[in-house]
């Protein structure tokens, strides 16, 4: 980075020096190997799971049985996002419809990376949609559980429309479990979104027993 910028400086700090265990009280979980990355006042800690992508083979590593394997590195989208976050100065509110989402699905895969790319993160728990959270830059619809109403449909299709301003931003993850899901699908379809059932078949040796299943 230094390199590449000259008004980036990287310092490599003792673990157990007296800095770094001052920033222990800011940062109550920062270990050994976690990168610090600042920008005047503000900072932005990049962590083991930020840097590291990982799995576990034997499917018991959860229970403290098995053990993770590391399988790829992310560091310079790491360190690149929290960055980009420091220096742009401006933070993006993304809303998640959670009453019509998988919410778990959202935070598993995404929200760690959101995060890190300056996104400010909440959740619609409201049963109707009846309004967005003033200021939503992104509204979120993830692995959806159940159908929109047609009220909840006006509400978003205002929203997208801005006052005419368009500027927002859908972004739509589709779920295995959709089914029988006709005004979210008439909806997307308005928007240029179409999603479609499909199968997943495994050919990798290493994870099916016998012969090539789906999943």
């Amino acid at each position: 980075y230094p390199q590449i910028n000259d008004k980036i400086k990287v310092v490599f700090e003792n673990f157990y020096s007296n800095k770094t265990e001052s920033l222990a009280t800011e940062y109550p979980n920062l270990f050994y190997g976690d990168i610090l990355v600042e920008c005047g006042e503000d900072s932005r800690l990049v962590t083991f799971d930020d840097i590291y992508s990982y799995s576990d083979d034997t499917g018991y590593a959860d229970m403290g049985y098995g053990y993770y394997y590391v399988d790829g590195n992310n560091v310079e989208t790491a360190v690149s996002s929290a960055i980009n976050t420091l220096t742009s100065g401006e933070t993006k509110k993304m809303a998640l419809i959670a009453s019509h989402s998988n919410s778990a699905v959202f935070t598993s895969l995404y929200s760690k990376t959101l995060a890190l790319n300056g996104f400010e993160l909440s959740e619609i728990k409201e049963a109707i949609v009846q309004t967005i959270p003033e200021g939503t830059d992104v509204l979120v619809i993830a692995a959806p559980t159940t159908d929109l109403l047609a009220s909840e449909v006006t509400v978003i299709n205002e929203w997208l429309d801005n006052g005419g301003k368009k500027g927002k931003s859908l972004i739509f993850v589709p779920g295995a479990t959709m089914t029988n899901l006709p005004v979210l699908k008439q909806f997307l379809a308005e928007w240029g979104i179409k999603y479609s059932s499909g199968l997943l078949y495994q050919t990798d040796k290493n994870y099916y027993y016998n012969t090539p299943t789906t999943m």
